[in-house]
C-alpha cells in the first residue's frame, strides 16, 4: 500500500443523519462494576452515552477504507473523520491515517487514542447495515461481525503473524512447551471447590419455627441447625454435624452474594516425559442469593507456569498475557506488565495433590504421605517448588518420616538445615546422621531435631555422655549446641556440666537459656581481661556470675567514660574558656528553676549519660558549642541543682533548637514551656542590651 494512492481514495464526510444521531444521544452518568484476569475488583464512575463510535467504510479495487467518527467529533459538527483504516486483505498490512495532524498510524484499531470515552465495550457503535455487510463481505468472515471487530481481527492476525516471524525462535521454543502440557484431570474442578474454599453453612430463618435448616458447601446435605451453642449466628465458626468440616455460618438473607479466591497449583508430568509443569490458577468460586445454596458459580484462570527438570529444578518461567507490547496474548516469558524477572519462580498456593504420587512415581520418596506434606485439602498455601526440591536434594526424608523423626523432618522441610549436616550417599539412615545405632535409637525416643543430633554426634566426639533428660532439655528450649560446646570449650568444663550450670544461674537470675549463655560469655571476657584463669572452677563456676558481671562491667563503663570525658575536654578547651561569658549570657532562674551552663565539654558528656540521650555521645553538640553555633545548656530544679533535668540546645539570641529530658521524654511539658518562654524574653532583651553597649563603645573608640 502506498501512503499516497490511499489518500486520493474516495473521500468519506459524515452524514446529515449522523450528525442528528449524535446530536440527540445524551450522555448520562453511571458507575460500573469491573473484574480483570487476577481477579481484583472495583467500580468507575462514567459518563456514557449511547454510542461510542461511528463508522462508514468503502471498497476500491482491493482495499478496503473505514471512517471513523466519534460522538465527541460529530457534537462538534465536524464531519471530517477522526481516523481513515486502510486494509488490503491480499498483501496482509494496514495503516491509519489522522487527517487532523497528517500523521500515520500502525496501531491496531483498539490501540488508537479514543478522546472522552472510556471502557470503550460499554458502548454500542453505529454503522449502517449495508456498511457492515460490506465489512464482513470483504474480510469474508462468514459472520455478522460489527465493523470494529471485524477490523481488529484481521489486524490481530496480522499482527500476529508479523510477531511470529519476528520472534520465531521464542515463540518456537515456548509453544514447543506448552504442546508438552498434559489436559487437566477430570475432577480438578471438583476438587478445587471441595478442597480450597472455606465452607459455608447457610441458613434462612423461617418463622415459626425456632431452627432453621442449614445446608453445608462440603457435604452438600441440608440438616437441622445444630442446637449446641445456641441459634446460628453470622460469620461464627461452626463444624458440620454430617461431614464435621470447618465451616462458618452464613445467613441467606443478611449476605445475597458470597464469593472467595483462591491461587491452586498443579504439577504434571510433560507429555515428552522430558520434565513436569508446575501451573497456577487463579480460582473463584461465587453463590447468589437468587440461584440457590446449591449453584456455585466456578472460575479460574491460569496465569503462571513453571518448567522443572527432571530433578524437579527449576529451569523456565512462563506468564500469560500481552507479549513484547504487541496486543496479542499469549504464553510469554515475561508479559507486558509483568512485574517479575525471567527467573522468578511461582509463589505460594494450595497444592492439587491427587496426582502427586502418579506424577511422582519413581522417585525415593514417592511412597510418603504426599497428601500431608503438601496440606492437600488443609487449606494451607505451602511453595510447592521449594518443597519438591527439597524432596530431591533429601531423598532420605521418606525413612525420617518412618523413624517418627517428625521434628527433624520439618526442621529439612523449612530450610532449618545445612545441607552438609548430612552424609546423603550413605546406605542407612543412621549413617546419614552420622550417628551408631544406640544414638540413633536415642534420637527416636525423644523425637529429636538437629540440636540433639549435634548433642549425640559431640558424645560420640568427646565421650561425654549426656542425660536424656538434659537432651530432651536441648530439644524442647531448641538450645544451639554448636555455641554451648564453645562455650564449654573455653572453660574445660564438659558439656553435661556446662549445661547444668547455665541452668541453675538461668533459674537464680530469671533469664532466657540463650540469655544466660551470652551474658556468661561476657563475663568469661571481662574475667580474661582482668588476667583470670577461666578453666578455674572458681571463675568458670562462680555461682555469683551475675553479680561479678555486673561488677566488672561497672568498673569497665566508668573506666570508659573517664576516658572519654578527657578526650573532649581536650578536644574542646574553648567550652572551658567561654564559660563566664556564657554564664553571665544565659544566666536565669525563678522560684523554682535555674539555667546551668556546662563549664567545660566533660559536663555535656556526663549529662548525656545521666540523661540517656545522644548529647554527649558524639561530638556534633560540644563542636558546635566550641565554634559558638549553638549552646549546651542544663535546666535544673533550684532546690535539687545536681540532678538532671531537662538539656537545652539553643542559640545566643534565645532561640531554643530542642528540649528534652531522660530518654527524650519532656515532663512537665506544659510547664517547661512556659519557664522557656520566659528565659527566651530576657535573653532577647539582654543581647539587645549588649548590642547597644557595642555601638556604644564602637563610636567612642571612633571618636578617639
Amino acid at each position: 500500500m502506498k501512503k499516497k494512492e490511499l489518500l486520493e481514495m474516495k473521500k468519506m464526510q459524515a452524514t446529515t443523519h449522523m450528525l442528528h444521531t449524535a446530536e440527540q444521544d445524551e450522555a448520562k452518568d453511571d458507575e460500573i462494576k469491573y473484574e480483570n484476569h487476577y481477579g481484583y475488583k472495583g467500580t468507575r464512575k462514567i459518563t456514557k452515552c449511547r454510542y461510542g463510535r461511528y463508522f462508514m467504510a468503502a471498497v476500491e479495487e482491493e482495499t478496503l477504507k473505514v471512517a471513523v467518527f466519534t460522538r465527541l467529533s460529530l457534537r462538534q459538527k465536524s464531519r471530517e473523520p477522526i481516523y481513515e483504516i486502510y486494509v488490503n486483505k491480499k498483501e496482509k498490512k494496514y495503516l491509519t491515517y489522522e487527517p487532523e495532524t497528517k500523521k500515520w498510524r500502525t496501531a491496531k484499531i483498539n490501540m488508537l487514542s479514543w478522546e472522552g470515552l472510556y471502557y470503550l465495550h460499554m458502548y454500542e457503535e453505529w454503522q449502517t447495515d449495508a456498511t457492515r455487510k460490506l465489512v464482513n463481505d470483504y474480510f469474508d468472515t462468514g459472520k455478522n461481525l460489527n465493523v470494529f471487530q471485524a477490523v481488529l481481527d484481521f489486524q490481530s492476525a496480522v499482527k500476529e503473524e508479523a510477531l511470529y516471524r519476528k520472534h520465531r525462535s521464542e515463540i518456537e521454543e515456548i509453544d514447543a512447551t506448552m504442546k508438552e502440557v498434559p489436559e487437566l484431570p477430570k475432577n480438578f474442578d471438583d476438587w478445587v471447590i471441595k478442597n480450597c474454599f472455606k465452607e459455608t453453612l447457610f441458613y434462612e430463618r423461617e418463622r415459626p419455627y425456632r431452627w432453621p435448616k442449614v445446608y453445608c458447601t462440603h457435604c452438600g446435605q441440608y440438616m437441622d441447625a445444630p442446637t449446641v451453642g445456641g441459634a446460628p449466628k453470622h460469620g461464627a465458626d461452626i463444624k458440620c454435624p454430617k461431614c464435621g468440616v470447618d465451616a462458618t455460618y452464613r445467613s441467606w438473607n443478611k449476605q445475597k452474594v458470597v464469593e472467595e479466591e483462591a491461587d491452586v497449583a498443579i504439577l504434571q508430568r510433560l507429555n515428552d516425559r522430558s520434565g513436569y509443569i508446575l501451573r497456577c490458577f487463579r480460582t473463584k468460586i461465587t453463590r447468589r442469593h437468587n440461584k440457590g445454596w446449591e449453584v456455585a458459580e466456578f472460575r479460574k484462570f491460569e496465569r503462571e507456569r513453571e518448567r522443572l527438570s527432571l530433578d524437579l529444578r527449576s529451569e523456565e518461567a512462563f506468564e500469560y498475557g500481552e507479549y513484547k507490547y504487541t496486543g496479542v496474548e499469549r504464553w510469554c516469558h515475561q508479559c507486558r506488565h509483568s512485574q517479575w524477572g525471567y527467573y522468578w519462580r511461582i509463589g505460594k498456593a494450595l497444592m492439587y495433590t491427587p496426582n502427586l504420587r502418579r506424577e511422582l512415581k519413581g522417585k525415593p520418596f514417592a511412597r510418603m504421605d504426599l497428601k500431608k506434606l503438601f496440606h492437600g485439602g488443609e487449606r494451607k498455601r505451602i511453595d510447592a517448588t521449594y518443597i519438591l526440591g527439597i524432596l530431591e536434594d533429601f531423598p532420605f526424608v521418606e525413612y525420617l518420616e518412618k523413624s517418627g523423626l517428625h521434628k527433624l523432618m520439618r526442621e529439612i522441610m523449612e530450610g532449618d538445615v545445612n545441607r552438609t549436616f548430612f552424609d546423603r550417599e550413605a546406605p542407612r539412615i543412621n549413617e546419614v546422621l552420622k550417628l551408631n545405632k544406640q544414638e540413633f535409637s536415642r534420637l527416636r525416643q525423644i523425637d529429636g531435631g538437629q540440636n540433639v543430633v549435634q548433642a549425640l554426634r559431640y558424645e560420640q566426639n568427646s565421650g561425654d555422655r549426656l542425660t536424656d533428660g538434659n537432651l530432651r532439655y536441648i530439644d524442647e528450649n531448641e538450645i544451639d549446641v554448636a555455641n554451648l560446646i564453645l562455650t564449654a570449650s573455653r572453660t574445660g568444663m564438659t558439656m553435661q556440666r556446662m549445661l547444668n550450670y547455665l541452668k541453675k544461674q538461668m533459674d537464680k537470675n530469671e533469664m532466657r537459656f540463650e540469655e544466660t549463655r551470652r551474658l556468661y560469655n561476657d563475663y568469661l571476657d571481662m574475667a580474661e581481661e582482668r588476667g583470670m584463669d577461666v578453666t578455674d572452677e572458681i571463675v568458670s563456676r562462680n555461682a555469683r556470675m551475675r553479680e561479678f558481671h555486673d561488677k566488672y562491667t561497672e568498673e569497665k563503663n566508668r573506666e570508659e567514660n573517664e576516658k572519654r570525658d578527657r578526650e573532649v575536654e581536650k578536644k574542646f578547651p574553648q567550652i572551658r574558656k567561654d564559660y563566664k561569658r556564657n554564664a553571665e549570657h544565659f544566666a536565669f532562674e525563678t522560684k523554682k528553676y535555674v539555667i546551668v551552663v556546662p563549664k567545660k565539654a566533660s559536663d555535656i558528656t556526663k549529662e548525656g549519660r545521666r540523661q540517656h540521650h545522644c548529647v554527649g555521645a558524639s561530638d556534633q553538640y560540644m563542636a558546635k558549642m566550641a565554634s559558638r553555633q549553638t549552646f549546651i545548656l542544663f535546666l535544673r530544679k533550684k532546690d535539687d541543682k545536681e540532678v538532671p533535668y531537662y538539656t537545652l540546645e539553643v542559640e545566643w539570641d534565645g532561640k531554643i533548637r530542642q528540649w528534652y529530658g531522660a530518654y527524650d521524654r519532656q515532663p512537665d511539658k506544659e510547664e517547661i514551656q512556659s519557664i522557656l518562654n520566659q528565659w527566651t524574653k530576657k535573653i532577647e532583651k539582654r543581647q539587645l542590651k549588649e548590642q547597644r553597649e557595642q555601638i556604644k563603645q564602637t563610636k567612642i573608640l571612633a571618636a578617639v
